[in-house]
């Protein structure tokens, strides 16, 4: 991944209530035929980080991948889970800002609906919170 090119942060949930990190990657290795997860980064409910792709090209926004960095979410953010637990929300934007340090380019932070057409990461997915959290580490 060249992070000078990286212009964006894209935030997606798993659109499964309890998928952990090895489940996600089971679905994307085995069922998809990928080389590992396609997210750089992934967090639980607990708030746990877990390094997917890192600082390598991932694959959570089709065709645009070049560009943005994507963190996963464990769970359903549009139907099950209808609050985020306080230790991912903290975590999430931690990250973010963390990425952002690091990345100064990567200014936008968005859904993975603002970068292609679909509902991830969910109606109930806090993502201005997470975003005015993230502006606030930084």
């Amino acid at each position: 991944l060249d992070l000078e090119k990286v212009d964006s942060i894209a935030l997606h949930h798993m659109a499964h209530p309890t998928a952990t990190f090895e489940d996600v990657e089971h679905w994307h290795v085995d069922d998809n035929g990928w080389s590992a997860i396609g997210y750089n980064f992934w967090i639980d409910f607990k708030g746990n980080v877990y390094v997917g792709r890192g600082w390598h090209v991932g694959a959570g926004v089709g065709g645009q991948n070049s560009h943005i960095i994507s963190i996963g979410f464990q769970g359903d953010y549009d139907g099950v889970n209808k609050e985020m637990p306080e230790a991912q929300l903290q975590a999430g934007a931690a990250l973010v800002a963390w990425i952002q340090e690091r990345v100064p380019t990567a200014r936008t932070v968005g859904g993975h609906g603002d970068f292609s057409a679909t509902d991830c990461p969910g109606r109930y997915f806090p993502l201005e919170e997470i975003i005015a959290l993230a502006e606030q580490k930084r």
